[in-house]
């Protein structure tokens, strides 16, 4: 039996199902089974998934390849997640510069809800069954369903970014996970292999429930909750935040440190992932690579440098401490 492509209308109307959802079945379903009915909705997402597939003839093999791991790609997803936290990270911080209130309503409201289940629940909530059933909608259906392999292949790499992003719900969230959504479409196209994605967005969202857990202890020891009298994650998240809102200083101490180094990561984690292929099999920092790496140091030392500028105009007018 031949198996048929997948055409953009078929990821448009699996986008439309998982929206419907999203938004609101998941919704209910929260509401009704707490984080039970979350991973609920998240199964749902990945039978819509296969459900698509299945109805229209579309090949499982080419839609979610997932083969067996190679150790030095994985090493490189690794590598390229954390070049890709890094700049995410001063995104993020920028944003909760201008807006800190929004930020931290976001925020409190999703530690909030990590903080009221036992951690494997949120573990196989927040972690695993996003990795797999997210992965299978964007990276899986909707990416195949527009990709054109005569066309470039960032078109497809940020449109499904794009509506990764849009799918969290908040204009808040939506340029970091645009961001990461951005990475995982590369990696995907690059390796032609599903594990990797997979593997990238659980490591970013254990990292989202380590923070939530850590956060939580740090409030309990400091007393936070027991200052303002509720007892409630979303509390010490927007008290928290009303005392250290972010001063301009902290903003070019991201940008000199997580900016350049980010950027270096990146260049790595992109070299592990292609390691021994053609192009990549003359190390690390080959000649017909020049461009590309003067490109690269050229960007790093600038975020530096204007990182190191921000501290400094900080500190001379007055700024260092000052909350915005």
């Amino acid at each position: 039996m031949t198996k048929n492509r997948l055409k953009p209308y078929h990821g448009i109307i699996l986008i439309i199902l998982a929206a419907i959802d999203i938004f609101f079945i998941a919704g209910y379903l929260g509401r009704w089974f707490g984080f039970f009915g979350t991973l609920l909705g998240e199964l749902i997402l990945l039978a819509l998934a296969v459900g698509v597939v299945f109805v229209f003839g579309g090949d499982f093999k080419k839609v979610f390849p997932v083969r067996r791991p190679k150790a030095c790609q994985v090493f490189g997803t690794f590598v390229l997640w954390l070049g890709t936290l890094f700049v995410t990270m001063i995104a993020a911080m920028i944003m909760l510069l201008l807006f800190p209130k929004e930020m931290a309503e976001v925020s409190g409201g999703i530690s909030s809800a990590i903080m009221s289940v036992p951690f494997v629940v949120a573990f196989a909530a927040v972690v695993v069954a996003p990795a797999i059933c997210e992965e299978a909608v964007f990276r899986g259906v909707f990416f195949n369903s527009i990709f054109k392999p005569e066309r470039n292949k960032w078109i497809t790499i940020l449109v499904t970014a794009a509506v990764f992003g849009a799918f969290h719900g908040s204009i808040w969230r939506f340029f970091p996970t645009f961001f990461l959504g951005i990475a995982m479409g590369y990696v995907l196209m690059e390796t032609g292999n599903m594990f990797y994605t997979m593997l990238f967005h659980g490591v970013n969202n254990f990292l989202s429930l380590l923070a939530s857990y850590l956060l939580e202890f740090v409030s309990r020891s400091a007393g936070l909750q027991g200052m303002y009298g509720r007892n409630d994650m979303e509390s010490v998240m927007e008290q928290s935040m009303e005392l250290i809102n972010m001063p301009l200083y902290t903003v070019g101490q991201y940008l000199s440190f997580f900016g350049g180094s980010g950027i270096i990561l990146l260049y790595i984690g992109n070299y592990l992932l292609h390691k021994g292929q053609p192009g990549y099999d003359k190390g690390l920092f080959p000649k017909e690579k020049q461009r590309t790496l003067i490109v690269m140091v050229v960007t790093a030392v600038g975020c530096v440098v204007i990182g190191i500028f921000l501290m400094i105009g900080s500190m001379v007018s007055g700024g260092a401490f000052d909350v915005y």
